[in-house]
């Protein structure tokens, strides 16, 4: 009965793996160096990775005049997470030097005023980072977990008695 009991607990604290497809719609494989391509209509296109709280990241190519705001709406937008106010552009520089570039999303929603968002270029990575909310639920979520496993183990050895 104890041994059940302590199989019991362990698969209670055991999580699922939440493993995530690598092949997300509309982005593409990586590429091996920052270029432009020739797309659609032979339209110049430009490859740039969007990473974080974005509904789905990846590696997207997107025709060379795209803004930032488009960028991350062709990722399927910002999360309920997403700290638009802390924004990152990591380019690549000559040489393979990066420049991190720092944005404020918010204010430009706020204002609408296109100078505050740069040109993408290609390579370009976009990190939409993780608002304080997000750290909270999370903090919240594991929690709750450990008071349920806590109250199993406290009803299966009460129970063992």
């Amino acid at each position: 009965m104890r041994t059940q009991a302590i199989i019991l607990l362990g698969l209670l604290i055991a999580t699922p793996i939440r493993a995530q497809d690598e092949r997300t719609p509309g982005a593409r494989q990586p590429d091996s160096r920052p270029s432009y391509f020739v797309g659609k209509e032979d339209r110049l296109e430009i490859s740039v990775n969007v990473w974080g709280e974005v509904t789905r990241p990846g590696i997207y190519r997107v025709p060379d005049d795209t803004d930032l705001v488009s960028l991350i709406s062709v990722a399927g937008g910002p999360t309920e997470y997403a700290n638009l106010r802390s924004v990152k552009v990591t380019r690549m520089e000559g040489r393979g030097a990066e420049r991190l570039v720092h944005l404020d999303l918010a204010q430009y929603l706020e204002t609408n005023e296109r100078s505050v968002l740069p040109p993408l270029r290609p390579g370009d990575t976009v990190r939409v980072t993780r608002n304080a909310r997000r750290t909270w639920a999370s903090a919240l979520r594991t929690m709750s977990e450990i008071a349920v496993i806590a109250s199993t183990y406290v009803y299966i050895t009460d129970r063992l008695r």
